[in-house]
């Protein structure tokens, strides 16, 4: 039976908040960085970088931080890779702050009010189960969380009207009216001042005088075709107390405007400088007692990946988990140059895979 000496999960996403605190390698500069430029002189931060250089990690990080020293600020996080499903069809950042909304009302219910989700989920409009719910607070939020659920339903139907008017798809002959009138109608305004009231009244009732919002793999946001309108959601934002940590793995198309108008303080993650946090980092990611681990590896490592975490990683542990290190409880030399060449020969496909994307845009 295979057995795996890795200790941890490689994604970040799938780690407990102890996790985290233990995987700690490094970054204090960047953690205190951002953590300053976001509560102390109310900016919002681009955090960018190479993919698999530990941004979502340091998110994860930055989150765990303010919730522990700050907590006068509320701090949440979204993750918004489901952004791509709409890429094409519609200027899909004006979904942005339903889904916001969306995950404040969660957030707020399960980690200020203490109850289940499900029950928020399922609430609908029916009186008996809101009933159930006496608070003030509680009955706002679920009013303005059933408004916002029938917001994205329109949005949803919006996009497959959309689509059924692009690709001919057979549908109702008021289609195109229908589709004219959701249009005109996207409630964003209202929706912004039900963020702005949430904060203004429930949360400042648990003494919550700030809201940061961390969005997690939003390179959709930065696209160029969307800075305009995201601006003025971060203008908005702003005058509310309510600052973003954007995560982001390219932001070529967008990088002078952004610096022009310094919507953005730009954090940018780079690999290791130093070979003995690399040897840090597989100590706490690997279980290697049993190992015994020449110096040289290190080295090795360090210096072909310039201190890039996730292809030291995945190259150390296909080394360690292979046939030859479970029988000797060494890493050989020559399968480390192997799993190294075979790593960089992906490293390109996936480069001119993102060359590609960019020429499209």
């Amino acid at each position: 039976m295979e057995y795996n000496y890795r200790k941890v999960s490689i994604n970040a996403n799938f780690l407990s908040d102890a996790e985290i605190e233990n995987c700690r390698v490094d970054r204090d500069d960047e953690l205190n960085n951002i953590i300053h430029l976001i509560t102390k002189v109310n900016e919002n931060v681009l955090l960018t970088g190479d993919r698999g250089q530990g941004k979502t990690y340091l998110s994860r990080l930055f989150e765990n931080t303010i919730k522990r020293n700050s907590p006068e600020i509320f701090s949440f996080r979204i993750d918004l890779s489901s952004l791509e499903l709409y890429s094409g069809e519609i200027n899909y950042i004006k979904i942005l702050p339903a889904l916001i909304l969306d995950q404040l009302c969660k957030e707020i219910w399960v980690n200020l009010f203490k109850h289940d989700y499900s029950t928020l989920l399922n609430m609908g409009d029916n009186p008996d189960k809101m009933s159930l719910f006496s608070k003030k607070a509680e009955q706002r939020l679920i009013e303005i969380h059933n408004i916002n659920a029938r917001e994205q339903q329109k949005i949803r139907s919006e996009i497959r009207s959309m689509l059924s008017l692009k690709y001919g798809v057979k549908s109702d002959p008021n289609t195109i009216e229908q589709f004219e009138w959701q249009n005109s109608t996207i409630q964003t305004f209202e929706i912004l001042e039900l963020i702005k009231e949430i904060k203004n009244t429930i949360l400042k009732k648990y003494s919550k005088t700030k809201i940061v919002l961390i969005c997690d793999e939003a390179d959709k946001l930065t696209e160029k075709e969307q800075y305009h309108l995201l601006k003025d959601y971060l203008d908005f934002f702003g005058a509310n107390q309510f600052n973003f940590l954007i995560v982001v793995a390219n932001y070529e198309t967008l990088k002078s405007t952004a610096e022009q108008s310094r919507i953005f303080q730009i954090v940018e993650l780079k690999g290791f400088a130093n070979r003995k946090f690399i040897k840090e980092l597989i100590c706490k990611s690997f279980k290697i007692e049993k190992f015994k681990i020449e110096e040289n590896i290190y080295d090795i490592l360090f210096h072909s990946f310039s201190g890039h975490l996730r292809y030291t990683l995945n190259v150390f542990g296909n080394c360690i988990n292979s046939k030859n290190a479970k029988e000797t409880f060494e890493i050989d030399i020559k399968t480390l140059h192997k799993e190294i060449k075979q790593m960089k020969e992906r490293i390109k496909t996936w480069n001119s895979s993102e060359s590609d994307k960019v020429l499209q845009l």
